[in-house]
């Protein structure tokens, strides 16, 4: 029990925000959500208890009451990940997918974080394959205040940390890849952290 007081410790002054799991969304693909679960506990250290119970966290809907209702012989997160990727398959509805991104665009969103968060998730749940460029692009492109669009793709991208500053809300977009773990404390410190797939977003936390 100490053990697992002491690893929810290791977020101590970061707000990790879990990605959300609906069923009932067209937009969320169960194999991708769990992927982004796994992201997240790689580079928090998360045990395999920790993975199920902050996933579990992020489930809506159907899912939750799913979880509440799961007894399987052993609660693992491989179980749990083998369960409700066969409960629900992805969904082939890829015009759906494509109409919704590019008629998704900042205005409909309350911060440029939401806008990018989803607009990324929308992007991934489309299974093309895109470098971290393209997927950038796409999301800047559709930020429809010009001067932030402009100051965006005018942001020089730095080989080392293959950053992105989208306007001075101080929202960042970073390949995961390209995070150092012996760094990563000084990076994150006092931030929010959203995950989508290979993209991190990290936004001043609000105080």
């Amino acid at each position: 029990m100490n053990s697992l007081r002491e690893q929810s410790k290791s977020t101590v002054n970061t707000t990790v925000s879990i990605p959300t799991f609906d069923p009932d969304s067209e937009d969320d693909e169960v194999n991708l959500w769990c992927e982004e679960i796994e992201k997240l506990g790689d580079m928090f250290k998360w045990s395999g208890y920790e993975l199920l119970i902050r996933g579990a966290s992020g489930l809506i809907g159907e899912a939750k009451d799913w979880f509440m209702k799961w007894k399987p012989v052993e609660k693992t997160w491989e179980n749990f990940k083998s369960e409700i990727c066969s409960l629900y398959p992805a969904k082939k509805n890829l015009s759906q997918k494509l109409r919704k991104v590019s008629l998704y665009t900042s205005d409909e969103a309350i911060s440029y974080c939401e806008y990018a968060r989803k607009k990324i998730s929308l992007i991934k749940a489309l299974n093309f394959d895109l470098s971290d460029d393209q997927l950038s692009e796409l999301v800047i492109g559709d930020i429809t205040d010009i001067h932030v669009k402009t100051a965006a793709f005018n942001s020089k991208v730095d080989s080392e940390s293959e950053e992105i500053s989208i306007s001075m809300k101080i929202t960042i977009i970073i390949p995961l890849g390209s995070i150092k773990t012996t760094n990563l404390d000084s990076q994150i410190a006092n931030k929010e952290i959203f995950l989508i797939s290979d993209i991190i977003i990290i936004v001043d936390a609000v105080a």
